[in-house]
């Protein structure tokens, strides 16, 4: 017998419909019950930035791959509006596109019809599009053209037609960039959308030290209120993957693996007893585990409390995860 909790939380005028279901013992009726609630449920429009790149190049860290991964099986839940990848300083980022569309977007189209048939909320295709800052910096200082970063402008009329949640798993340029633009040219778009970061505090960790300067202004404004910023710390990484609570479950690597879209989780399976899908933090707040964004603060602090909740919805995320990876193999 199975059971669904459904919460409505309205973040800064974004309505998320969480629905959490716990472990079942008949994983099929289970997966069926919450692909119905999500295909009539108002859901998040997300928009997405990773300094995902190809693992060819060694140059970033795979654990993007594995978050990627599980927010595929994951985004029956939400709407995807835009997914950015190679959102890095680092040059080797410009075939970043290229390389998860080969990959990750063909796992997902092979599969997208068997997750259909039990959960039909899933989009039917996905694309990920190459970041147009990909090998720079943000300089507040300079006025940018939009006109010429094309993935900062889809960002800024995804925002426009709005609400957005935006979450960053990278250095936190394209934001900037975009932030910027909307202040100046439409501050009430900008502040109906919710921003959700992760490892960008303190201040010396890697998601804001690659670029400090889009780091430092996006938690200033933040901070003063100009937008509603949810800062995760590494709560994704030193809660979530490396079981801070003592939760002691495990996620299936046999269950992943068994799924084209899951078993690229594998590229980076050193949490205790799960991948490094840290970065997913940001998803998992948005989707109501740990308490939510409703529990966190939205001027960029980070609330060091939420680490032990979300390492406590582990069983739960797992659960969620294995009967998403069991039906996209066709079981």
């Amino acid at each position: 017998m199975s059971t669904t909790r459904v919460t409505v939380v309205v973040v800064a005028g974004l309505v998320v419909m969480a629905v959490v279901a716990a472990a079942a013992v008949n994983p099929r009726s289970a997966r069926a019950s919450a692909g119905s609630a999500w295909s009539t449920a108002p859901v998040a429009k997300v928009w997405v930035t990773s300094d995902l790149t190809d693992p060819a190049h060694a140059v970033t860290d795979p654990d993007d791959i594995v978050t990627s991964s599980a927010f595929l099986l994951l985004s029956d839940a939400v709407r995807i509006k835009g997914w950015v990848v190679g959102a890095t300083p680092f040059t080797p980022c410009i075939d970043a596109a290229r390389w998860a569309n080969g990959n990750l977007k063909a796992a997902y189209a092979a599969e997208v019809a068997n997750l259909l048939a039990v959960f039909p909320a899933y989009a039917p295709s996905v694309r990920f599009q190459q970041a147009s800052t990909c090998g720079s910096t943000f300089n507040p200082a300079t006025t940018y053209d939009v006109t010429t970063l094309p993935t900062v402008q889809h960002a800024v009329r995804a925002i426009q037609a709005g609400p957005i949640a935006w979450l960053n798993w990278s250095p936190m340029t394209e934001m900037a960039v975009a932030v910027q633009y909307l202040l100046a040219h439409d501050p009430v778009a900008l502040a109906r959308s919710t921003f959700v970061t992760h490892w960008t505090r303190p201040v010396g960790s890697y998601n804001c030290a690659t670029d400090g300067s889009a780091c430092n202004y996006l938690h200033h404004l933040a901070a003063s209120g100009t937008i509603h910023l949810y800062e995760l710390g590494p709560a994704g990484q030193s809660g979530l993957v490396a079981d801070s609570c003592g939760d002691g479950s495990s996620l299936s690597q046999a269950t992943m693996s068994a799924s084209a879209i899951g078993a690229f989780m594998s590229v980076k399976w050193t949490g205790v007893g799960m991948p490094d899908l840290s970065d997913g933090a940001t998803y998992l707040a948005l989707l109501g585990y740990g308490g939510g964004l409703t529990s966190l603060h939205p001027d960029g602090r980070n609330d060091p409390a939420f680490r032990d909740r979300l390492c406590r919805d582990r069983p739960l995320i797992f659960a969620r995860l294995e009967a998403r990876a069991t039906a996209a193999a066709g079981g």
